[in-house]
C-alpha cells in the first residue's frame, strides 16, 4: 500500500507540475496575445496617421500648380529686378488694350525702402475720356504692381476732343 500511495503521490505531483506548466504556458500566451493586440492597435494608429498625412500630401500636390501660378503672379507683381523693359511693355500693352497712346515714359531716381526699392516714373498718355478711364482700371489690374501718386488731366492732345493725362506713379522691386 505504501508503494501504491507513493506512485499515487508521484502521479499527483506530476499532474500538479503539468498543471502548473500548462498554467505558465497559458499565462505566457495570454501575455503575448495582449502584447500583439497592443502592437496591432499601435500599428493601426500609425497607419491612420500615415493615411491622414498621405491625404494632406495629395491635397498639396493638387494645389501645387495653383500655388506655383500664384507665386509666379506675385513675382511678376513685385519682381526681384527692376525689369524696366518689361514694365514699359506691360504699360504699352495696357495702353493698346485701353485705346490710349503712350506718349512718354521717364524713370526718376529710385528710392530705397526697407524691404523693396521704389521706382518712380512719369508718363504721358493721350486718348478719349472712356479710354483714359479704362487705362487706369487696367493699370490697377495689370501684371505689375503700380501705385499712381498723381494724375493731371487736361483737354487736348493731338485730337482736341481727347484728353492728355500726365501721371506720376511708382513701380517696385525687391532687390534686397
Amino acid at each position: 500500500m505504501n508503494k501504491k500511495l507513493s506512485s499515487h503521490n508521484i502521479l499527483l505531483l506530476a499532474l500538479g507540475i503539468i498543471a502548473l506548466l500548462l498554467l505558465f504556458l497559458f499565462n505566457s500566451q495570454l501575455s503575448a496575445l495582449k502584447e500583439a493586440r497592443l502592437a496591432l492597435q499601435q500599428e493601426r494608429l500609425a497607419s491612420d496617421q500615415t493615411q491622414a498625412r498621405l491625404q494632406e500630401l495629395l491635397q498639396l500636390r493638387d494645389q501645387a500648380a495653383a500655388l506655383e501660378e500664384q507665386a509666379e503672379s506675385m513675382e511678376r507683381l513685385l519682381p526681384a529686378e527692376p525689369q524696366e523693359d518689361l514694365l514699359i511693355l506691360d504699360i504699352d500693352t495696357i495702353c493698346e488694350d485701353a485705346g490710349v497712346e503712350l506718349k512718354q515714359i521717364r524713370f526718376e531716381k529710385r528710392v530705397d525702402r526697407k524691404d523693396y526699392i521704389e521706382m518712380p516714373l512719369k508718363m504721358t498718355f493721350e486718348g478719349g475720356y472712356y479710354s483714359v478711364l479704362s487705362l487706369f482700371n487696367q493699370m490697377q489690374e495689370g501684371p505689375r504692381a503700380l501705385r499712381v501718386d498723381e494724375v493731371k488731366v487736361v483737354q487736348g492732345g493731338q485730337d482736341q476732343t481727347g484728353l492728355k493725362a500726365d501721371v506720376k506713379a511708382s513701380a517696385f522691386y525687391t532687390a534686397h
